[in-house]
């Protein structure tokens, strides 16, 4: 279990952060718009955070499931609003468990084609389990195709299913050799599962660009006790133990928080943890559409 009193020094991570500040800072803050696949090595690259950062840069904004029964007029009314908050991407949530809520490649470069005209990157995210993980991986590989990079959540359901992770990766490597894909997850994952071989991290690792850990800080105790840096550092400490110290992370956020009234993290801690999470040098994803707005936004992007 990583110290949790660590918060004033750095984590086994910082000495890679600062050496890649070079050229992956630079992308960071940027706009992009991801586009074709360009040039990441296939698996067993064991992370690759320079074919994430050539597609996607800067602070993007998750869009859950009401993505799914939205009309295209909202979606593009949504698209305009959240790139007048400020984000550089956006990241909707477009299937899962081995179905799309797209109809067509077509609809899907429309929806892409939305976010772009408004001067949004577009990064599309699917829910995945290990049984559809044959049909997910196809999904994915598709929508990297088209929209140059990818994002997959995978969660609880992939305790233990070492072999599935590694044919999930196979299966997308074998038909996206290319392209990057970023693999979302707990970002407290020895807590949560227990060992960094309890879920199939390393698995993961062999096929994945990064990972996007849930530094979900407003949820933990470790914030309340201690504050955001501490909070995150001890995630990451996990992250180090399950993924291995040197491999890429690109943080998720969350507004929310388990010690609040309103429900919703202090602005003020709002953008440490955007400020922290940038020494990362990768994009930074926050969770969610649903309960953001402008004043709320401005402490994501500073």
């Amino acid at each position: 279990m990583p110290n949790r009193n660590g918060g004033g020094s750095p984590t086994r991570r910082g000495f890679l952060r600062a050496a890649g500040g070079a050229v992956a800072g630079v992308a960071a803050g940027g706009l992009w718009r991801p586009g074709g696949a360009s040039g990441a090595v296939g698996g067993g690259h064991s992370g690759n955070l320079g074919a994430v950062t050539t597609q996607l840069r800067g602070t993007g904004l998750y869009i859950g499931n009401e993505f799914q029964n939205w009309s295209d007029a909202t979606r593009q009314s949504v698209f305009s609003t959240i790139r007048s908050w400020g984000f550089d991407f956006v990241c909707p949530k477009v299937g899962g468990y081995g179905s799309t809520w797209f109809s067509s490649d077509a609809q899907l470069q429309t929806w892409k084609g939305y976010a772009h005209n408004v001067g949004l990157g577009f990064v599309p995210f699917i829910y995945s389990v290990p049984n559809s993980y044959s049909r997910d991986a196809s999904i994915c590989s598709e929508l990297a195709n088209d929209c140059g990079i990818v994002v997959v959540d995978m969660e609880d359901e992939w305790a233990g299913y070492n072999t599935a992770m590694a044919n999930f990766g196979a299966t997308f490597r074998k038909t996206n050799p290319n392209s990057p894909i970023i693999v979302t997850g707990y970002g407290d994952p020895i807590t949560r599962f227990g060992s960094a071989t309890a879920w199939p991290c390393a698995q993961m690792a062999y096929w994945a660009d990064a990972y996007s850990p849930q530094w979900y800080y407003g949820d933990w105790t470790e914030y309340h006790n201690y504050g955001v840096q501490t909070a995150i550092n001890w995630g990451d400490n996990q992250c180090a133990t399950a993924f291995g110290s040197s491999f890429p992370m690109s943080p998720s956020l969350s507004i929310y928080s388990a010690y609040s009234s309103s429900g919703i993290l202090p602005n003020a801690d709002v953008q440490t943890g955007e400020d922290y999470a940038k020494n990362w040098k990768a994009p930074i994803i926050w969770w969610e559409y649903a309960n953001m707005n402008a004043s709320l936004a401005h402490y994501c992007i500073t």
